[in-house]
């Protein structure tokens, strides 16, 4: 894989941030502290920040030995079933020998998708 553990660190770090801020954007309206249509930019933003990320992430692995990767990331990047790309993760961390303390952090993983998948991503690149 091209991609270097420590990138993907600073953009796991970067995908945090603008996800924090999209639950920040949600608080905000639910609670009415902000103009709806103010909070709605701010989160468009946030959301837009979040797809470039998946677009660099995914550039970075296209060449990789992992291309699996990469249709995880498209589908992320099109909003499918959390689940569905749960077993996708889970099908390539077994294919590439993780094991199986790791693929059960997957199944039970509740936090957002798209770190999940930077976890893998790192997994691997640790294994290489």
């Amino acid at each position: 894989m091209t991609l270097s553990i420590e990138q993907l660190e600073s953009w796991e770090k970067e995908t945090r941030i603008h996800l924090d801020k999209l639950h920040e954007v949600d608080e905000m309206i639910k609670r009415k502290l902000v103009d709806k249509n103010l909070a709605k930019r701010m989160g468009t933003v946030a959301e837009d920040n979040v797809q470039i990320l998946i677009s660099k992430l995914r550039n970075s692995l296209e060449d990789s030995d992992v291309p699996q990767i990469c249709d995880v990331l498209d589908k992320i990047k099109s909003k499918e079933s959390d689940d569905e790309i749960k077993v996708e993760l889970e099908k390539i961390a077994r294919e590439k020998g993780c094991d199986e303390t790791f693929i059960e952090t997957i199944k039970n993983y509740n936090d957002n998708i798209l770190l999940l998948a930077m976890q893998v991503i790192k997994k691997l690149l640790k294994q290489a």
